[in-house]
């Protein structure tokens, strides 16, 4: 029994340690000093330029500490332990924000408030499984949205297991069959597919309205991509890519795309001369014939260009 009191002690003391490292830093970041004095027989910190606080025992620091910042001790709800998870990713992971907000918003579309406000350490395999069949029969989210739904769980129950909130992982019990029954397993039909005339009409208004905003000076190239890709069906790799060189009489020549990579650091955009479609083997592109639509797009934007001397 001692033993296992010993074990939950120094278990709070961790997690006091790491909330306390999260809010007792310096200017630069970097935490704070807690030292103990022997001298004096007593664990000591400073919280500022003129404040010093001390405590017989480290665990009674962490608490005053705590108290100083006006702290609560840690919270096992898995609102809580997905933020952490959340912030650990992006802390330790090359991910691009895109991908962060995609967590945040699967997150919000299928964690109910209740589900939220639960205590992660007394959810287990059958509480899990009966969360997931009310959030798929409430939603009947399509399978993707599923797998989105079931790649949140994997980073709050991972984080927590590594951090040994839990001590066993309840996602691992679920069967993604066993649920895509009560998913949306219907095909979209066209008209989900595309954009309507009103969508296009209100793209269009959005993007007069921005092209007069005096940031643009007049020349909001973006307004001239969006337009080009609902004439032509270009993706936006390729139109980044696009060149007057490829503007021809009897078309435009679309053969090859802008595309991301991912190193050390930022992520850095790289030329490929080659189309999805052709994958990853250039084939020569493909040809798409110029409207009158298309044409006056491409007149407005050579004009626009001479007549700020820019050389794009």
């Amino acid at each position: 029994m001692l033993k296992e009191l010993d074990m939950i002690n120094k278990k709070e003391i961790t997690l006091k340690s790491k909330l306390v490292a999260q809010v007792h830093v310096k200017k630069n970041g970097l935490p704070k000093s807690i030292r103990y004095d022997q001298t004096r027989d007593l664990w000591i910190t400073k919280v500022s330029a003129d404040v010093r606080i001390h405590a017989r025992t480290e665990d009674a620091l962490l608490d005053k500490i705590l108290e100083y910042y006006d702290c609560h001790l840690m919270s096992y709800t898995i609102d809580h332990i997905f933020n952490l998870a959340l912030q650990h990713k992006d802390d330790v992971e090359i991910c691009r924000p895109l991908t962060i907000q995609r967590y945040r918003d699967s997150y919000n579309r299928f964690m109910t408030t209740d589900f939220r406000e639960t205590d992660i350490r007394k959810i287990n395999n059958d509480t899990l499984q009966a969360y997931t069949k009310s959030m798929t029969v409430r939603l009947h989210p399509k399978k993707k949205a599923f797998l989105s739904y079931k790649g949140v769980l994997n980073l709050i129950f991972d984080y927590a297991e590594e951090n040994n909130y839990i001590q066993y992982n309840p996602v691992k019990s679920i069967n993604n069959k066993k649920f895509f029954v009560e998913c949306d397993n219907s095909k979209p039909q066209s008209s989900e597919k595309i954009l309507s005339s009103e969508d296009i009409e209100a793209i269009l208004s959005e993007i007069e309205r921005r092209k007069n905003l005096p940031r643009y000076k007049g020349y909001f190239y973006y307004g001239y991509m969006v337009r080009l890709a609902i004439e032509t069906g270009m993706r936006a790799g390729e139109l980044c890519e696009l060149k007057w060189s490829d503007i021809h009489d009897d078309g435009i020549h679309i053969h090859a795309q802008q595309l991301t990579g991912r190193g050390k650091g930022n992520s850095t955009n790289f030329y490929a001369d080659w189309t999805k479609d052709e994958k990853g083997i250039s084939r020569g592109g493909r040809k798409f014939p110029i409207t009158d639509n298309i044409a006056a797009i491409l007149d407005e934007l050579r004009r626009n260009q001479q007549e700020k001397s820019i050389r794009s």
